[in-house]
This record gives C-alpha cells, sequence and structure tokens, in this order.
C-alpha cells in the first residue's frame, strides 16, 4: 500500500516537474527564436526611425521606443515630422530653440516617409494613460505626401515601424478599440500567438528604462527680438529673387534655369481619385480625437517661386484643414503665409523665420505665458 502510494506520488511529481520543465523550454524557445529572428528587437535597427534624425539632446544609444515612451509620459513636447526636421539646422530649428533659448525640453523624432501611418502606429504602440494624459505632441504636415495618393515610404512603415513587437504592444493594448487597432493589423501580415503568451512576451522585454533629462534652466526671451534676429539669419544667406539660400540656388536653381526647366509642375492627383495617404491622415485625426489627445498641427508650405501649379493642391490642403477645424485641433498654416524672405530656405525646407513662426506657435499652445 505504502509502496502504491509512493509510486503514485512519484508519477505526479514527474508529471507536474515534467510539464513545469517543458513549458521554462518552450517559452525560452520562443523568445531566443523570435528576438533572433528580430520579432523583439530592441537593440538592431531602430523601431521608430533612423537615429540621425533624433534632436541630437539625448543619448543616441537608447532605443527609440523606450525615447518616445518617456517623452510622452513626461510631459515633454514631441516634434513629429519628415525630411523637414533634417534641414537648416540653425538656433531657430525647434529642437535647439526650446532647449537652448527657453530651457524648455523638446525631442524630435522623423524622416523621410515617416508620414501619418508611421505616425499613428507610434502613437498607438505607447498609449497608456500616463501618455495620454501628458502627451504634447506637434506634427509637421507636408504638401508632398498627399501627392500621388500612396505613401512616400511604404517600406519605412513596414520595416522600422510596423515592427512584430509594436504591432504586438498594439494588439493587446485593452485602452485601443478593435476598430482602431483593425486599422494599422489589417495591413500586415504578422502571424499571432496567444494573448497569454504575447503578453509574456512584451512584459519579459517592456522594462522600466528611465532616459536621462536635461538639466534645463527656464528662461523667457522677447520673441519680438528674436524674430528680428532670425530674419538677418535669412538675410545673410539669402540674394536671389527665388528666396532659397545661396547655396541651394547655385546647385539646384541655376542648372535648371540654365535648361529652361524652371517652374517645376507639381504632379498632384484630384480628390476624385482614391488617395490613400489623405485616408491615413483622417485615421490619424480621428484616432488622436477618441483617446483625448489634442495635438498641434503645422501645416508646411511649398516654394511658390519654384512651382508654378501649387493651386491645383489647395482643394487637398482645405480638406486637411476642414478636418482638423471639426475636432479642434490647432494648427498654423504656414502653406497661405505670405513668402518673405526666410519662410523657405529651399523649395520644401523652412528657413530660419519659418522656424521662427512654428516656435512661436508651439509656445503660444504648450507654454503657459508667464505673468
Amino acid at each position: 500500500m505504502i509502496k502504491k502510494l509512493l509510486t503514485k506520488n512519484f508519477n505526479w511529481h514527474f508529471r507536474a516537474f515534467s510539464l513545469s520543465l517543458f513549458l521554462t523550454a518552450f517559452t525560452f524557445f520562443i523568445i531566443f527564436n523570435f528576438k533572433n529572428l528580430n520579432y523583439l528587437d530592441i537593440q538592431g535597427n531602430s523601431s521608430i526611425i533612423p537615429k540621425q534624425r533624433y534632436s541630437k539632446f539625448h543619448d543616441l544609444n537608447e532605443n527609440s521606443y523606450y525615447v518616445l515612451k518617456n517623452t510622452l509620459e513626461n510631459g515633454e513636447i514631441t516634434l513629429l515630422g519628415t525630411s523637414e526636421l533634417g534641414s537648416n539646422n540653425t538656433i531657430f530649428t525647434s529642437f535647439n530653440f526650446f532647449p537652448q533659448k527657453l530651457g524648455i525640453q523638446l525631442r524630435a523624432f522623423g524622416s523621410a516617409g515617416y508620414q501619418s501611418k508611421a505616425i499613428l502606429t507610434e502613437i498607438l504602440s505607447v498609449l497608456n494613460p500616463k501618455s495620454i494624459q501628458n502627451g504634447r505632441i506637434v506634427i509637421l504636415i507636408s504638401p508632398t505626401w498627399f501627392l500621388n495618393g500612396k505613401q512616400m515610404n511604404d517600406s519605412l512603415w513596414r520595416n522600422e515601424i510596423a515592427t512584430p513587437l509594436n504591432l504586438t504592444r498594439i494588439r493587446i493594448n485593452p485602452l485601443i478599440k478593435p476598430s482602431i487597432k483593425e486599422k494599422i493589423l489589417s495591413d500586415t501580415n504578422h502571424t499571432w500567438f496567444s494573448d497569454f503568451t504575447d503578453q509574456v512576451l512584451i512584459k519579459y522585454f517592456d522594462k522600466n528604462v528611465s532616459i536621462k533629462k536635461l538639466n534645463l534652466t527656464s528662461k523667457n526671451p522677447k520673441m519680438v527680438s528674436l524674430k528680428e534676429i532670425a530674419m538677418s539669419i535669412d538675410k545673410k544667406i539669402i540674394n536671389n529673387s527665388y528666396n532659397v539660400n545661396d547655396d541651394y540656388f547655385q546647385k539646384a536653381i541655376k542648372p535648371l534655369l540654365k535648361f529652361k526647366k524652371l517652374p517645376l509642375q507639381i504632379q498632384s492627383i484630384g480628390l476624385d481619385q482614391p488617395n490613400f495617404e489623405v485616408n491615413d491622415f483622417k485615421d490619424l485625426v480621428e484616432c488622436l480625437k477618441v483617446f483625448k489627445i489634442k495635438p498641434l498641427f503645422v501645416i508646411m508650405p511649398l516654394n511658390q517661386k519654384i512651382f508654378s501649379n501649387l493651386d491645383e493642391i489647395n482643394s487637398t490642403i482645405e480638406l486637411i484643414k476642414k478636418n482638423l477645424n471639426i475636432v479642434e485641433f490647432p494648427f498654423l498654416d504656414l502653406w497661405s503665409k505670405p513668402q518673405d524672405v526666410g519662410l523657405l530656405t529651399d523649395s520644401v525646407h523652412l528657413g530660419a523665420l519659418g522656424w521662427f513662426f512654428v516656435d512661436e506657435f508651439i509656445l503660444k499652445n504648450y507654454i503657459p505665458e508667464k505673468k
């Protein structure tokens, strides 16, 4: 009798041990293999944007997901855009101006092709009560996004943004409604594990990472005098009728003039044709409204002296403004602003004066005026 009980007890313990050993081995198998398959890549390619597009005000070795997450949770100003962020790196470029002139932390994230769908995917991947409550987001909208109706760089979204890890974060996030998840997940070929397994994997890899803050001293400069400085910077480097910096004029404009290729013609589809980028933009605005995140938008200009048929894009620009007005999101309309010297530094990128207007807009909306 005792022998039978011991045998039975041994068999039960052996099965329990075997099962726990199998589950442990299986878990390590999943983690090891999918880590090697870039499933949960937190050290290799950035899950947000190429590192050279970051603001220089943080350690470039830190993983981009944690930088964006911490930035939003801490209530730091987050500037999102495309190649505009990598141009004309003057003191008035926002990620220079706010820390250096105002003593306020601002981080910039962006890359060519980092457009509406990429921005929405990123925001959803870091979405939590703290980032929703504290997030201060500024989004630069370029008219060039909407010209051909397609994403400018779909491979960026698929390879750098919609990583399996980011998609899993979105899929298991209970704050995100299924209809919103579908907007992102329906365009991927990712195979999911069970909810439990995905939650275990996310919990394993998403550790609490603290991003070091700058030790900044708050300042209160006079914006009127700074505008004059911005204008003086531009006048030193812009001495041509196209209102572009002289180096760009020599290298880009002169050859076009020589072969009589100016003004350039914008190739744009009309609103009567399918425009995936317009739909992505509407999704972005709708989701930000659902989560009660109130961002700022900047509608960028194109050089009216280089392009001759910009009126063909006006209907698209008006549609963008209409969508922003409906949800009451503040926006800065640089598209309609007089193109004085310094608004642009080339055909599409802002000059010092253009960045000054962006800085002034952010300051007015996000930084309470000191009395």
